[in-house]
């Protein structure tokens, strides 16, 4: 586990003489002891924290309104808004609380009575009861989230997705859902959400005017995009334990509060439900917890932890994808240091807590992970001429594509300066504003130069939320099982140089094939650890759009046939999961009929095709699309690059458009756009011509084995290295 340096600022809490004045709107400080906490209980869970949690950045523990234990990781501070995510969704509950209360509309109110314009034509019963309570429970009748694009508009785009469900009935977690709230009270206040709570609740906590990101029509987006400090989320769980009351004003209504953080809806069979704390209910956008708490919270580890019956608020900020244990170690920990009575000041238990926080510290300048292929990469930025500039590569291959809701083309792959998959490799990003006629190199991922990190193995996904994922593997050697799949993502892949996030590992072994969005909105990792493991084609999914990933099951590989897996989903028509695996015999397959929990060993399919990547995704029209080499019942080698179509869920396969006949082509990946296009990226000797290519074409053009659209282009070259010395 990396250690991050600890700048605690525990002065008076931990060792200093009592509570200080409030000032500039901060929060009264004590010592632990003073306020009932034992400080070794404080001390436990940091030392927990620092070892268990991926990167922690801050926390607050308050105890009866005051500050007993605050800390900040590596370069994080007290002065620092941090990024809150889903956490922004308790703040739009808490405008919609303020609006219901000013008389700006009712919590039955129908969704589409404020946006007539914008509904559809013929509305489904569903959508027409779909009422604001629905959407404050994340039970508004969808199936899966809607999708809302950088350049659509989005209560459009929300109105205009199918509601199978009854509303009120079917808890399913739901961004799109707080988005549409945030409309709400800019529809009937003409505030945005934060400009409505800036005088109402924002300055009379003490809170400056935060930065809260829009939506395309201008409104805050609800849903995440809120940056607050650590002690501005600290003040406002405390708002929530006085019920409203602050400074002797009733700032929300405490009937507001208190329907807000009970329970209003189960949850405990929704697909987000795979931890404990994750299945006790929700109330109006606020998780029930354990222990009788409740919590906001958001992704990559953002907590604000009610606890009323210790009279407790625990605030956490961080860059993990661990966030039950985050909470097990505040049961752990916290909660027991909780007393009913005041303790007796403890010298010595504060004095082994600032050691061990300044151990910390120390430990967090010097100590490296405990593997560097745990380490985040050093270098996410654009490309360095003279380390990876075209002409120093020796190796390129393995790509991906994607494409932007606007049509900017992005691929990605991975090159080194050496011919070989070694220790040099890094992964590429190039990008295209002209459907494919010029590209520029515009990110690339090197864990450490010469090594003795690789990154390698990547793929792009535009997820349903307009999101663009950049995936690769990182890791030491050629082997699986010492891996890991990592990520960085845009939300504006628009843009030619849009911001990326910072890189976070998501799970163990490679991912090599896009993943896969399942009927109930649930989102899946095909991660491999590949040959020395069993069962090691494996599930990863995420039910809350990739802000925690868990292990769902995995497929066994008898050990005679194994290779590295690169297995690839299909959700069939009558919901089971057929799974399709690259093999030494070539494609085997296993299905799966309860979501993916289980899987008969793999056995040999009717596809027949040499040990290499393929691809199959599932079409708009409902065919799949398979790109393998040679026909169908043919065992060929990389060569002869083919499309073919499947009516009947893969049990028989037509046409048969050829792509690129030559010796060497190898490794497709694609994806299909609105507008029926399909574009597929596949690489032609890695070592040789160094050549990454794409064959753009329709459905109609496989079916027929021919070009007969008119819009077929094939052999377009993306990145061509074959001049390197």
């Amino acid at each position: 586990m990396i250690r991050f340096a600890l700048s605690l600022l525990l002065a008076a809490s931990l060792w200093g003489t009592g509570p200080r004045a409030v000032e500039g709107g901060a929060l009264p400080r004590s010592t632990p002891e003073a306020q009932g906490v034992d400080s070794a209980g404080v001390r436990a869970f940091a030392e927990a924290a620092d070892d268990q949690v991926q990167e922690m950045h801050s926390f607050m523990l308050l105890r009866h309104g005051k500050v007993v234990a605050e800390g900040w990781w590596g370069e994080e501070g007290p002065e620092k808004p941090h990024i809150l995510w889903s956490l922004s969704k308790s703040f739009t509950s808490t405008a919609v609380g303020l609006a219901i209360a000013d008389g700006k509309f009712g919590l039955d109110d129908k969704v589409v009575s404020f946006f007539p314009d914008a509904a559809p034509a013929e509305p489904s019963a569903n959508l027409k009861a779909m009422r604001v309570r629905d959407l404050l429970t994340m039970s508004a009748g969808h199936e899966s989230e809607p999708k809302l694009t950088p350049d659509g508009v989005w209560v459009r785009q929300f109105l205009a997705q199918p509601v199978p469900h009854e509303p009120g009935t079917v808890f399913r977690y739901n961004t799109p859902a707080t988005y549409m709230l945030s409309a709400i009270v800019q529809k009937t206040t003409g505030q945005t959400v934060r400009d409505y709570l800036q005088t109402r609740l924002f300055e009379p906590l003490g809170i400056e005017r935060p930065r809260w990101d829009e939506s395309p029509q201008g409104e805050s987006i609800g849903g995440y995009g809120l940056f607050l400090t650590t002690e501005d989320i600290a003040k406002f769980g405390q708002l929530l334990l006085q019920k409203g009351q602050w400074n002797g004003k009733q700032l929300v209504p405490a009937e507001w509060i208190a329907q807000a953080t009970a329970k209003q809806v189960e949850n405990d069979e929704a697909p987000s439900a795979g931890n404990p704390d994750w299945r006790q209910g929700y109330g109006f956008q606020f998780w029930q917890c354990r222990h009788s708490a409740y919590r906001g919270d958001g992704k990559d580890g953002q907590f604000c932890v009610v606890l009323p019956e210790q009279d407790a608020v625990v605030v956490m900020t961080a860059q993990t994808r661990t966030l039950q244990t985050q909470l097990d170690l505040v049961w752990k920990h916290i909660l027991p240091a909780l007393h009913d009575e005041p303790l007796p000041e403890n010298p010595a238990a504060a004095d082994k807590l600032k050691a061990t926080l300044t151990g910390l510290q120390a430990s967090a300048k010097t100590a490296p992970p405990a593997e560097p292929f745990l380490a985040p990469p050093q270098h996410v930025g654009p490309p360095e001429e003279t380390a990876h500039g075209l002409s120093s590569r020796k190796f390129q291959g393995i790509p991906s594509l994607a494409v932007a809701p606007g049509g900017r083309l992005w691929a990605n792959w991975y090159a080194g300066p050496t011919a070989g998959e070694d220790q040099n490799n890094y992964v590429v990003l190039s990008t295209s504003d002209d459907d494919g006629a010029t590209w520029a190199e515009a990110l690339l991922i090197d864990p450490d130069g010469p090594g003795p990190v690789r990154a390698f193995d990547p793929e792009l996904w535009l997820a349903p939320t307009g999101r663009l994922y950049a995936f690769w593997a990182q890791a030491q050697g050629h082997d699986g099982t010492v891996s890991g799949v990592w990520c960085v993502h845009t939300n504006d892949p628009d843009a030619a140089r849009p911001s990326w996030s910072a890189p976070r590992r998501l799970t163990d072994g490679i991912m090599m094939c896009k993943p896969t969005v399942l009927s109930t909105g649930e989102w899946v990792l095909p991660a491999s650890t590949w040959r020395k493991t069993d069962d090691s084609a494996r599930l990863i999914v995420s039910a809350d759009q990739g802000e925690t990933w868990t292990l769902r099951g995995a497929c066994h590989v008898p050990t005679e046939v194994r290779s590295f897996d690169e297995h690839m989903l299909v959700e069939r028509t009558d919901g089971s999961l057929w799974m399709l695996v690259r093999t030494n015999y070539g494609i085997g397959e296993s299905v799966s009929t309860d979501r993916g929990k289980t899987w008969p060993e793999l056995t040999p399919s009717q596809i027949a095709h040499p040990s290499a990547r393929f691809f199959v995704r599932r079409l708009d029209s409902g065919n799949l699309l398979l790109v393998k080499h040679g026909p169908i019942d043919e065992r060929t080698g990389r060569s002869h690059l083919t499309a073919f179509l499947s009516e009947d869920d893969g049990a028989t396969w037509t046409g048969g458009l050829l792509l690129d006949e030559r010796s060497g082509v190898s490794y497709p990946d694609g994806q299909q756009t609105d507008d029926g296009l399909i574009r597929v990226i596949y690489d032609y000797s890695r070592t040789g011509a160094r050549q990454i290519l794409t064959a753009t074409f329709r459905e109609e053009d496989v079916a027929a084995g021919e070009a007969v659209s008119g819009e077929v282009r094939l052999r377009q070259v993306v990145s061509d290295a074959s001049a390197a010395r």
